[in-house]
């Protein structure tokens, strides 16, 4: 592999300035050997931009097969994103397979009350020819994503618990609105609820969204997972040891499902 050093250019609004560098492989070599048959070897050759970001990479192998990826980034294509400084996100990449697209996986962002993320998830064997794989359907004003789709009315959602602080319930193949309908409480009021309390409540979805899949999961104070409820509806428990570390993990009956050892050598 062969690295060089890059300077980073910044921009003050008038001109380009270089404040620091940054270290890439450009040229990576990759040779495969097999009993009774010749060697494979693949060349690599990458390309960044200014922030140090892949822009292409070409990849040619022993056989004269040339795989070439295109980068463009999300901040290149929406000026929300570029205003949040959020410049590591790809927008589109091309795969060229001889000089031939194979492949193109697109992401469209949005700007909902100033929470900037991925709305859409496309992909397909050329530009004009994309299908939606994933979709956000659902942004709590916290910026929470609590409902997803594939674009073909499977809805994925979760719930939050804690002070909106940790994930307590996935439900698949349900809308959050059916989901937070099927409550007892409100979803702020959710939040306030003990570990018990929680527990109790959140049980009810079983029975209330018979076609959907369920998983619950509850934390102690210090925010460790302490025990789960799958889609059958069974528990299993968490226990840690007295340096925090997961220790076993049991089933409902105490049976001990996962243990974990820890050694440290000298």
């Amino acid at each position: 592999t062969t690295w060089n050093k890059y300077s980073k250019s910044a921009y003050n609004g008038s001109t380009y300035f270089y404040k620091s560098y940054y270290i890439r492989p450009t040229i990576e070599k990759e040779e495969l050997f097999f009993d009774n048959s010749s060697k494979i070897t693949t060349i690599t050759t990458n390309s960044y931009n200014t922030l140090g970001l892949k822009t292409y990479s070409t990849t040619t192998d022993s056989k004269g097969k040339i795989v070439r990826q295109d980068v463009t980034y999300a901040y290149q294509q929406y000026t929300f994103v570029n205003d949040k400084n959020m410049l590591a996100f790809p927008y589109q990449t091309i795969t060229k397979v001889n000089n031939q697209i194979v492949n193109v996986e697109q992401s469209k962002w949005v700007n909902v009350n100033g929470k900037a993320y991925i709305n859409e998830n496309f992909s397909g064997p050329s530009t004009s020819a994309l299908r939606l794989n994933s979709q956000i359907s659902n942004v709590l004003s916290n910026g929470a994503v609590v409902e997803s789709n594939n674009g073909k009315n499977i809805y994925n959602s979760v719930l939050f618990g804690y002070n909106d602080l940790y994930e307590v319930a996935t439900v698949r193949n349900a809308k959050y609105q059916d989901v937070v309908n099927a409550l007892d409480v409100t979803y702020a009021n959710l939040q306030t609820l003990s570990t018990s309390s929680l527990k109790t409540e959140l049980l009810k979805l079983y029975s209330r969204l018979p076609d959907a899949q369920i998983s619950l999961s509850f934390y102690d104070s210090d925010g460790r997972l302490i025990s789960r409820i799958d889609e059958r509806k069974e528990e299993s428990f968490v226990y840690y040891d007295t340096n925090g570390r997961q220790d076993y993990i049991t089933d409902a009956q105490g049976k001990v499902l996962e243990q974990k050892n820890y050694h440290y050598s000298n």
